[in-house]
């Protein structure tokens, strides 16, 4: 895993609606990458998590590398998955 990540820079978040929406994505920008990556392992529906991409510092991750950035020791905030 990327250990330089930071998680205060902005993020971008494409997921698709819905499990059969055929390529359609939704886009989600926030302020830091740490809150992009908690609502992509927290709010989103699990089965949407490998069609979904982060891009943050112009760099892209999707599924088991967005899990990656969340189980990191760095991870700043509390897990509520584990």
């Amino acid at each position: 895993m990327n250990d330089n990540f930071d998680y205060s820079v902005s993020a971008d978040l494409y997921s698709s609606l819905d499990a059969a929406s055929d390529g359609v994505q939704r886009h989600l920008h926030f302020a830091s990458s740490a809150r992009a990556i908690q609502f992509a392992l927290e709010e989103l529906p699990q089965t949407l998590l490998f069609g979904t991409t982060l891009v943050a510092d112009r760099k892209a991750f999707r599924g088991e590398a967005i899990i990656g950035l969340y189980m990191a020791v760095a991870y700043p905030f509390a897990r509520a998955l584990t």
